[in-house]
């Protein structure tokens, strides 16, 4: 996976004595750069602020000593906002992608931009500036974020420390991938008064696309499944998977998105339970979990295939700290919410971005003694670690790789097509009946 750096250098840009953020909507024909309308405006004659004509807008990547992007295909500015959006040719990748969401109060961030303070560097002209959502401005406009020091030195004053960052991108960091937060316009005082600047939403850019006719801010990774299939039961044999790739095949080409399970599940994608859940969208691992139960399910009881019957007959839930089952259904037991939505009898998977450690399945028994150690008090914060454990259904649990463990394990020597088939079905329906 990119490391963080490796994630910023891909997405930020130069744009004239600006900077802006790339973002790849659902197409292979062409990308956006996110920025602000001050970036890309010349005075006239008559002393009036104009949009330069495309010739003479410049994005440069990586450390901007290159030729700039040519080709820019469309430019809008919005109608009231100080933000613009530059349609320029396709330059996606598969490995990088970017979604956003809105920032949280007291919530870390950064920017990271090109300061023209830097512009002579040799080494790197890019720079990242810690920073903390301090308060909402307006609903779905903007908000104000706060610097964690002040952006001066004795020589440079925080107004001339600032330039060049102006339609840079604001991110966080959720589990080693970066989320855009928002773009970064200006100082809220142009003084650089109590480390304040102004943050816009991403959301304000679709307005902008309508108008142009182009895709929402939406990554293609979020409405299908297709770029996960290559990445899903990498511990299965790929001989085997061969055998069952008409079953990937119609869940990524078929109605449920990773999207609509995010809309449905919202803050219950994860363990622990995420404050926004829309911070979680670029974990790769989450999506290749999800086509793995939606492929089993599919395997198994074909005729149903719709997102509310796939969501509810196994619950993933999904953590980026933990792969230990034994741990992850104590992290699942101690969210009252949660808790509350177990069925008797049912199934709960569980997936990790690294693989499962150790077990890869609770039986109802084991569930049990474990919900009766959490039903002792806890001395530390005087109460019990779970409330009303007696009546807590009986369940059992898997991590989403035993389905790949055992269908790796099937003995299928000298056995025809159909017969794998078959047996892998009926493999998949004894993990699924592990309840009953």
């Amino acid at each position: 996976m990119p490391t963080i750096e490796e994630q910023l250098r891909f997405f930020a840009v130069k744009v004239n004595e600006g900077s802006g953020c790339l973002f790849q909507p659902d197409s292979n024909e062409y990308t956006y750069v996110l920025t602000v309308k001050h970036n890309l405006e010349v005075t006239n004659g008559a002393g009036e602020k104009i949009l330069k004509p495309l010739a003479d807008i410049k994005i440069y990547r990586n450390n901007a000593d290159g030729e700039p992007i040519s080709d820019i295909i469309a430019c809008e500015p919005h109608e009231t906002l100080d933000i613009a959006l530059i349609v320029i040719p396709y330059i996606g990748d598969s490995e990088m992608i970017l979604t956003h969401s809105l920032p949280a109060k007291d919530e870390s961030l950064f920017l990271y931009g090109y300061p023209s303070r830097l512009k002579d560097d040799k080494n790197d002209k890019r720079e990242n500036v810690r920073c903390f959502c301090d308060m909402q401005r307006e609903h779905q406009l903007s908000t104000e974020i706060r610097t964690e020091q002040g952006q001066h030195t004795w020589d440079i004053n925080t107004q001339n420390a600032m330039v060049g960052f102006s339609g840079c991108g604001v991110f966080t960091d959720i589990n080693g991938v970066i989320v855009l937060k928002g773009i970064f316009p200006e100082l809220k005082d142009p003084t650089g008064a109590n480390n304040k600047l102004i943050m816009f939403y991403i959301s304000n850019f679709d307005s902008i696309a309508d108008k142009l006719n182009r895709k929402h801010l939406i990554p293609s990774n979020l409405l299908s499944f297709k770029s996960y299939s290559n990445k899903a039961f990498k511990r299965v044999n790929p001989g085997l998977k061969h055998l069952f790739s008409n079953n990937i095949e119609q869940v990524t080409n078929g109605t449920i998105s990773p999207i609509a399970i995010a809309e449905r599940n919202k803050n219950s994608l994860t363990l622990p339970v995420s404050i926004n859940y829309l911070d979680n969208l670029s974990q790769s691992k989450l999506w290749e979990a999800w086509l793995e139960l939606l492929t089993v399910l599919n395997i198994a009881v074909p005729e149903n295939e719709d997102l509310e019957f796939c969501c509810s007959k196994v619950p993933l839930y999904f953590s980026a700290n933990e792969n230990h089952i034994q741990r992850l259904i104590k992290l699942f037991l101690s969210d009252n919410t949660l808790r509350s939505q177990i069925k008797k009898d049912s199934l709960i998977a569980f997936s990790s971005t690294e693989a499962s450690g150790g077990r890869e399945f609770l039986n109802k028994e084991e569930i049990r003694k474990i919900v009766a150690i959490l039903n002792q008090p806890d001395f530390f914060n005087d109460k019990m670690m779970i409330g009303n454990a007696t009546q807590v259904p009986g369940f059992s649990c898997v991590h989403i790789d035993h389905f790949s463990t055992k269908i790796d394990q099937l003995n299928v020597d000298e056995l025809r097509s159909e017969e794998i088939l078959e047996l892998i079905k009926q493999e998949i329906k004894n993990i699924l009946n592990y309840a009953s």
